[in-house]
């Protein structure tokens, strides 16, 4: 509590503390990873295959053996790397932000 968190008791009996920055912060990463690219909109979901297909026709370096964590992250990356480049943070025709819902 002293660090800002919020303590929710699940229904198992499991305490969680929650920090709400933490989850405004994992929010905007995840949007801005839908601004570089929108086909990265549900890379926590994808399985590893389709995460070596995004990474190989975005032309990003991986290993022969990576793991779906490791794809994550070159495509985080990646992601971070196109937002960077003059242009990339703004908002264009061609990026949308699409409204869903999503299981909690």
């Amino acid at each position: 509590l002293a660090l800002g968190g919020r303590q929710e008791v699940g229904d198992d009996g499991t305490i969680v503390y929650t920090f709400d920055e933490l989850l405004v912060s994992a929010i905007a990463s995840d949007a801005d990873l839908v601004l570089a690219d929108p086909a990265l909109s549900g890379l926590a979901a994808l399985p590893p295959s389709d995460l070596a297909t995004l990474a190989q026709e975005r032309r990003i370096p991986t290993p022969q053996s990576a793991d779906a964590d490791s794809l994550r992250v070159a495509l985080r990356t990646w992601a971070a790397a196109q937002l960077e480049q003059p242009g990339g943070g703004s908002p264009c025709p061609q990026a949308y932000l699409e409204a869903r819902r999503e299981p909690f």
